[in-house]
Order: structure tokens, then C-alpha cells, then sequence
């Protein structure tokens, strides 16, 4: 059960527990950020520097597959890079693509497309004007509701690794959190790079998950990372939230080295407030849940249910209000 909490108390409790120490709003067509001494660089996944290693690709802080052209990060050499594209990252690229798809979130290799059923028997597919969905009578893998013009989707997600998109989730956060702080998370450093998905780190492992209804903002993605005022708090000590399309995720950042005191403990903290708390009249309440990412065996055959609103009986409009059941 998630607690309810008004968004002037959240807000309230989180300025008077913890401290923003990274904050970036990502659109296309804006200057590139690098995040990082690009000078003297050091890989903080593997503690590597050059000549050891070398930093000749572009690493992007966040998956370019979440639309983001914008914000590098200059501590990711060219092996752990490769390693966490071929790895932890394309597991969550499995696991997000439904959402990805409805938002028409467009990253490296355009919006993604979904085709399931024997022979191709359906594919939903992203259009110019919308999203376009082809299937034969035998194949319908959706419910039409007329008189409320919505449509509900049944879509399973392809296979994944729960545990492998979670340190996914994790690698997005530690590649923001300042320098400063590299040494307070060696063990989560360690944990996400093993390709051994059994072996556990202390930590929370579910993540709140936020659907936002309503129109989204084209690729715009929105990054915000925490990290507590004092260690006298028995608080998580450094948390991260990300936004892109109808998707908001507050992750906790795993520090044993930090949060030994709270180790075990149940610990209720208010969901960060997002743009719709105060006016959920216009596009209807969000929509919230803890996600257990904590399996290290393959799920296959997950569904997840999608609800959109349509104008054309043909097509989806680009700006639907849809809720992607986690």
C-alpha cells in the first residue's frame, strides 16, 4: 500500500530531508551536457582510467532509447559501455517497450514497434499522425469500448530479467550523482556490473512507478537526484527519479555503506509529486505502484494492459491517455 500524500506535503518533506545534487530537463535540439571531468577521466564502474581503458565512444548518461541525445557522461569508458548496451540495458529496452511504443518515445532506433502472434499475426506500429495497429479477426488482441472510445490492449512484454532492468534503473542514477559521492556506492558499482543476477545487495528492491495521464511532452525527459541532508536521518541516503512519456520512476540508490543504519527497515517515504497531483480533473488521477524487480530468473509471456483513448476508429491519436498496467 502506497501512503497518500498531498503534493505541498511531499514537497515539504522532501526539502526538509534531502538536498538536490543533480537536475536536468533533456529536450531534443538543445546543447549537448557532458557530466564529468573530460579532462582526466576515470570509468567509475570499473575505477579504470586511460591508458587502461579508452572513452572514444559516446556514452550517454541515460539509454538513448528513452529519446535522450543530450546529456553524456564522461565516466563510462568504451568496455563498460559496451557491456551494459549489450546487458543490463537491453533487458530494460525489453522490459519498457510497450511504454516506449504508446508515448512514442523516440530513441536510436526510432519508436518502437511490437508484432506478436503466430506468423506476425497483429502489429501495432508507430505512424506520422499516431499509432496504427494491423491484426486479423482471429488475432484481436484488444477490447473496443464505443461509447467511452477506448481501447484495451493485452500485450506481452518480451522476455527479460526483473533483477537486470532494476540495476539498469540503478546505472542511470549513478552515473549522475557527484563525484563526491562515487565512493559511497563501490558495492552498488560492483553489483551492477556482475553478470550474475543472483547474487543480492542490500537494498529496497521494489521501485514506485508513476503513471502520468495525459498528453506527454514529445521526448522530453526529466532527471532529478537526491541525497539526504544529514546521516543523523534514518532515511535512504541518495534517491533518483526519472520521467520520460507517461512513465515516472523513483528509484532508491543502494549505499551499504551509507544506509547501514536503516538496513532492513521498512522505511515509508512520500512518492514524488508529479504535474497532474494538483489538477487530476484534467486528465484523470495518477496512477501509482511498487514494481518488484527483484527475480533473477527470465519472466516470458508477462502481460501488461494498456488503455488508450482514441478520436478515429482507424487510428490512435499521438497525445492519448494511456495506463500500461506494471
Amino acid at each position: 500500500m502506497i501512503e497518500e500524500y498531498s503534493s505541498e506535503r511531499a514537497l515539504d518533506f522532501y526539502a526538509d530531508n534531502y538536498d538536490i545534487v543533480g537536475q536536468w530537463v533533456l529536450k531534443h535540439g538543445e546543447p549537448t551536457i557532458v557530466v564529468g571531468d573530460t579532462k582526466s577521466r576515470r570509468c567509475r564502474f570499473c575505477g579504470l582510467s586511460a591508458p587502461q581503458v579508452t572513452f572514444k565512444k559516446q556514452a550517454h548518461a541515460i539509454p538513448e532509447m528513452l529519446g535522450n541525445r543530450t546529456l553524456l557522461s564522461a565516466h563510462e569508458c568504451d568496455d563498460c559501455n559496451d557491456a551494459f548496451g549489450r546487458g543490463i540495458e537491453n533487458q530494460f529496452g525489453y522490459w519498457s517497450k510497450p511504454s516506449r511504443l504508446f508515448a512514442r518515445t523516440k530513441g536510436k532506433s526510432g519508436i518502437p514497434t511490437i508484432k506478436q502472434g503466430p506468423d506476425g499475426g497483429w502489429r501495432i506500429e508507430p505512424r506520422d499522425t499516431g499509432i496504427e495497429m494491423m491484426h486479423g479477426a482471429e488475432n484481436a488482441v484488444m477490447d473496443v469500448d464505443e461509447a467511452a472510445k477506448t481501447l484495451t490492449f493485452r500485450i506481452n512484454r518480451d522476455s527479460y530479467v526483473p533483477i537486470a532492468v532494476l540495476k539498469a534503473l540503478v546505472k542511470m542514477g549513478l552515473s549522475l550523482i557527484p563525484d563526491a559521492n562515487v565512493a559511497d556506492f563501490r558495492t552498488a558499482f560492483a553489483w551492477i556490473k556482475d553478470a550474475d543476477h543472483r547474487n543480492e545487495i542490500s537494498m529496497a528492491q521494489s521501485v514506485l512507478w508513476t503513471f502520468v495521464p495525459g498528453p506527454t511532452a514529445g521526448n522530453t525527459i526529466s532527471l532529478l537526484v537526491l541525497r539526504r541532508k544529514n546521516d543523523f536521518l534514518k532515511l535512504p541516503f541518495m534517491m533518483f527519479n526519472l520521467r520520460y512519456g507517461n512513465d515516472s520512476f523513483q528509484i532508491l540508490l543502494p549505499s551499504p555503506e551509507k544506509d547501514w543504519a536503516i538496513a532492513g527497515s521498512s522505511i515509508g517515504l512520500p512518492p514524488f509529486p508529479v504535474s497532474v497531483d494538483d489538477n487530476p480533473a484534467l486528465h484523470g488521477q495518477p496512477i501509482r505502484r511498487r514494481v518488484d524487480l527483484s527475480g533473477s530468473a527470465v519472466v516470458t509471456g508477462e502481460e501488461v494492459t494498456i488503455q488508450a483513448t482514441y478520436d478515429e476508429p482507424k487510428k490512435l491519436d499521438p497525445e492519448v491517455e494511456s495506463v500500461i498496467d506494471h
